[in-house]
């Protein structure tokens, strides 16, 4: 395995960790401070370019009022910039032009508080979202009309803004700050600070994404972009099929009810010799059907048996064990019996990440070096293999 296929799967990581240099090192060092607040604000809109990724890429949800999100978050924190220009004990610019004898909104006052700006920027957004996702998602909402939905929240937001304009500055939005946390926004070195933050906080997002294409989130993610209408047409029913997953026979209840939740409907089971009879088997069939999830498959271990496969001594014993094993499958009505007539293991010599998921590999000079040489003492003709393969299948 080469040093680039080791590397394969950090790919992403290694180009995250040079944008992150090119914007936190390289760019404040070359550009004016023209570009810098320009590539500053750029790294922000990145950011939600991020979470439509997340979504739309990932997921498939279509989301156009995504800016919804993150203008949340921003004009919590606009809030509390314009009260600290304003001053103590003052109202915003915008209102004095309005009713210079108003009080402030008592919605705007708790934005006096850095902490609770900073609070409110990460936990208003979620539970917009999740009252949002919430009410769609559990009423099966897709496609196009979840796309619809959320492109309706985005305008009923701009004409809340846009009809409330004494409290919230209308269409004008919040301008015109001067200073962040204390910090005086006229100085080049404070503005230098505010894009490094906006910076860092784009490449956080993206690290903090690719973890999660990488987890089991992120598979779940692919699960719901696949359409089922396609497969729908071809003719299967996709709630039988939506979720398959291969097992081993020690599988907890736990376990059988994650699976559940999943929306498993069918499972192939690998076995050990141990478990691999009449009673076993019936138990956990039974175990299954309590959580609606029916056993497709079967996979008794003496399939890649090299006794069997270079017909050695015992075969006839695995052999026999394996025609109770059929039996049994026929008793409990599984339709499937997975075999593999591979003694040499051939299906791969190794494992790899690739894109997140492990995946095998294989490597025929590995195979030949490390594999072959060390189970097989002798060569073994097609012919003889082909024979030993017939004798196991008219048994």
């Amino acid at each position: 395995m080469t040093i680039l296929t080791k590397l394969k799967p950090w790919y992403s990581l290694i180009g995250i960790g040079i944008f992150a240099v090119i914007l936190l090192a390289v760019a404040p060092s070359i550009l004016t401070m023209h570009w810098v607040n320009n590539l500053g604000k750029y790294c922000a809109w990145a950011i939600v370019a991020v979470g439509i990724g997340l979504a739309w890429g990932r997921g498939g949800m279509l989301v156009m009022g995504q800016g919804v999100f993150f203008g949340l978050g921003a004009y919590a924190m606009a809030m509390h910039m314009t009260l600290e220009t304003a001053g103590p004990d003052a109202l915003p610019g915008f209102m004095i032009l309005y009713d210079p004898l108003a009080p402030l909104p008592a919605f705007w006052e708790p934005f006096r508080s850095p902490w609770f700006t900073l609070l409110a920027i990460l936990v208003l957004p979620i539970i917009v979202a999740g009252i949002l996702g919430f009410a769609l998602f559990k009423r099966r909402v897709k496609g196009a009309y979840f796309a619809i939905l959320t492109q309706a929240l985005a305008v009923a937001l701009a004409i809340w803004i846009s009809s409330t304009i004494r409290e919230t500055g209308g269409d004008t939005g919040l301008s015109g700050f001067t200073s962040f946390f204390g910090y005086d926004l006229q100085d080049p070195a404070n503005q230098v600070m505010v894009y490094l933050i906006t910076a860092s906080l784009l490449v956080v997002c993206m690290v903090v994404v690719w973890q999660l294409y990488r987890s089991r989130f992120g598979e779940l993610l692919v699960a719901t972009r696949d359409a089922e209408e396609r497969v729908r047409f071809l003719g299967h029913d996709p709630a039988n099929i939506k979720l398959a997953r291969r097992v081993p026979g020690s599988l907890s209840d736990d376990d059988m009810k994650f699976l559940q939740q999943l929306g498993l409907r069918a499972v192939r089971v690998d076995l050990t010799r141990q478990q691999a009879n009449l009673a076993f088997m019936t138990e956990l069939q039974k175990r299954f059907a309590r959580h609606k999830i029916d056993i497709y498959s079967a996979v008794h271990p003496v399939q890649g048996s090299v006794n069997i496969g270079l017909g050695r001594d015992g075969r006839d014993a695995e052999i026999r064990e394996y025609q109770d094993f059929l039996k049994a499958l026929g008793r409990l009505k599984v339709p499937v019996a997975g075999y593999a007539f591979h003694p040499g293991n051939t299906y791969s010599t190794g494992r790899i990440e690739h894109r997140g998921y492990s995946v095998r590999l294989f490597d025929l000079d590995v195979f030949r070096k490390s594999v072959e040489k060390q189970r097989f003492g002798r060569k073994y003709p097609a012919e003889e293999m082909w024979d030993n393969y017939e004798y196991f299948i008219k048994r």
